[in-house]
């Protein structure tokens, strides 16, 4: 019993050393500023100044595994590679050119003001949490925006949370509270610095357009739970569908990120145009 006791342990152990492997935040103390251009498969160093001129800045914090994120002004901050981020665009963007800052943010850091932070599945990653609940504060405009996302929303997360809503003042969505997290696994649950948040909406609708032929039509995502249903116009359904499946269950975009159309080989063609009212 005490031999199985211990190769379980050691199982674990080696579980564990995978994932710091992966996420152990070895990155530079000292932001580096990179431009990641899709077309020519070059990595070019750039500068912080760069990031100042962007209008509507936002940040993917921890997105360089897999950022879906197409737009140049959605910029990335993890501890990767320069080169194996832009291979992970290569594959999971229809980005042309992207620019990522290399950082390792278990250190606190005031990266130039952003209109929204985004961070997905890392604080479960991190082991300074109040290092970077202060990134987060310092990083972001006065009254901006965190979309912060958890597929299991484990006690990190519900920490991390709490950090931020009674030290550095942000608001959670008027329907979600402290003690209600555990209910919102696997949504976007955005939070709003130094104001109150109203209730997110609970549809949202995209024009989208096939580049190949220029054709139009729509997606539309109705959040039911946790997730959402996603509904296609019929122009686009035998590229997004399997036959008789008129419908996916999908996770609810934020208004920003859209839907993530690269995750299927058929969709890499569609692109987002604008929101519909």
């Amino acid at each position: 019993m005490k031999k199985l006791i211990l190769s379980e342990e050691f199982k674990r152990m080696q579980k564990l050393a995978g994932i710091l492997n992966e996420y152990g935040n070895q990155g530079p103390t000292t932001p580096e500023v990179y431009i990641l251009d899709t077309k020519t498969d070059e990595v070019t160093p750039s500068l912080m100044e760069e990031i100042q001129k962007i209008s509507n800045l936002v940040y993917d914090m921890g997105g360089g595994e897999s950022s879906y994120f197409d737009e140049y002004n959605i910029v990335i901050i993890d501890d990767m590679d320069e080169n194996k981020v832009l291979q992970g665009l290569l594959n999971t963007s229809n980005a042309e050119r992207k620019l990522y800052i290399k950082y390792n943010l278990e250190n606190p850091y005031s990266f130039p003001k952003a209109n929204k932070i985004i961070a997905a599945q890392i604080v479960y990653y991190i082991n300074n949490l109040e290092g970077f609940a202060k990134t987060i504060n310092d990083s972001l405009k006065s009254n901006g925006v965190f979309n912060f996302f958890s597929d299991k929303m484990y006690k990190e997360d519900k920490q991390f949370i709490k950090i931020l809503v009674e030290k550095y003042n942000f608001f959670l969505p008027d329907n979600i509270s402290l003690d209600s997290l555990s209910k919102h696994k696997s949504e976007n649950l955005l939070l709003q610095r130094n104001s109150s948040f109203i209730t997110p909406p609970k549809m949202i609708k995209y024009e989208i357009e096939n580049t190949e032929t220029g054709e139009k039509g729509f997606i539309q995502y109705e959040k039911i739970g946790n997730y959402s249903k996603e509904i296609v116009s019929n122009n686009f359904k035998d590229d997004f569908y399997e036959k008789n499946k008129p419908l996916e269950w999908s996770i609810f975009p934020s208004e920003d990120r859209g839907p993530i159309l690269s995750y299927n080989p058929k969709r890499v063609k569609y692109k987002v145009i604008k929101i519909l009212k």
